[in-house]
């Protein structure tokens, strides 16, 4: 290997890599992106009071 850089690269098919993807989302803290953010703004500033 070029500068005593050993490096090994693989690439998963598409179907791997949606698994991998669900598996990580499990375990990582989900985020609100600002969309969902808006979405949960915009529902609780026009829920209907009883």
């Amino acid at each position: 290997m070029e500068n005593g850089k050993d490096t090994f690269y693989y690439t998963y098919s598409a179907k791997q890599q949606e698994e991998i993807q669900n598996i990580r989302k499990k375990y990582l803290a989900r985020e609100e992106d600002k969309m969902e953010l808006l979405r949960r703004l915009d529902r609780s500033a026009t829920k209907k009071e009883l």
